[in-house]
């Protein structure tokens, strides 16, 4: 760690931001199956409620503008819309993973150049040069440890990216529909087919993502 570097006074690093950030993205990465596992909870829901939406829909179009075939409808929607929430939480749940990341290399990168500050007034001949070599070592750990979970996480995100255009439309058409049930049948039942179909592939690639962030958190990795 950069505490261990015993050539030069470490106290100017202010190396407690640093424990602070690490402390808070271990926590983060303490909740992840909590996390991961009500996200994919929601892609159930949002699977199981939009096959109940469609068999519904089907099997009772004599019924479409009656108040029982509305009262239905708006229940399974109410269903589908709280899966995709716990889906969106999963989605902030990783924004704050990419946001601890971004402060900690900020963070770092303040100390790296202090820790030159520091070497460069304060040392001379081998002590400088064994300083030198030591914060050389630990920035170039960083960078290779950023450079490997930068793409990690973009890939997460980029994931999600035509779910929020879809959960957005989802919402436009279910304001719709409390205004025009006919008008938002088509609409809801090309989402829940759209849904369908990212729900059968997101659930190994979440799998995967998170094999990924835990090993380029083990400091063994």
């Amino acid at each position: 760690s950069l505490g261990s570097v015993s050539s030069y006074d470490t106290t100017y690093l202010g190396l407690d931001r640093v424990d602070q950030g690490i402390t808070y993205l271990e926590s983060l990465l303490a909740e992840w199956d909590t996390v991961s596992t009500s996200m994919k909870d929601g892609f159930s829901l949002i699977k199981d409620k939009s096959g109940e939406y469609q068999t519904y829909a089907s099997a009772n179009a004599s019924l479409k503008g009656s108040l029982e075939y509305s009262n239905r409808i708006l229940g399974l929607v109410n269903d589908i819309q709280g899966g995709a929430i716990s889906v969106g939480n999963f989605q902030s749940y990783l924004s704050d993973l990419d946001q601890t990341t971004n402060y900690l290399n900020t963070i770092l990168l303040d100390v790296f150049q202090r820790g030159d500050t520091v070497i460069d007034s304060s040392l001379t001949g081998t002590a400088r040069t064994s300083a030198k070599n030591d914060l050389s070592a630990l920035r170039s750990g960083l960078d290779t440890g950023s450079k490997a979970w930068a793409p990690v996480l973009s890939g997460m995100g980029s994931s999600f990216n035509d779910l929020n255009g879809l959960f957005g439309n989802f919402g436009n058409s279910i304001q719709a529909f409390r205004s025009s049930l006919e008008d938002r049948n088509t609409t809801a039942k090309s989402v829940s087919d759209r849904l369908l179909s990212y729900y059968e592939g997101f659930q190994s690639e979440y799998l995967m993502r998170k094999d990924q962030l835990t090993f380029l958190l083990d400091p063994n990795g």
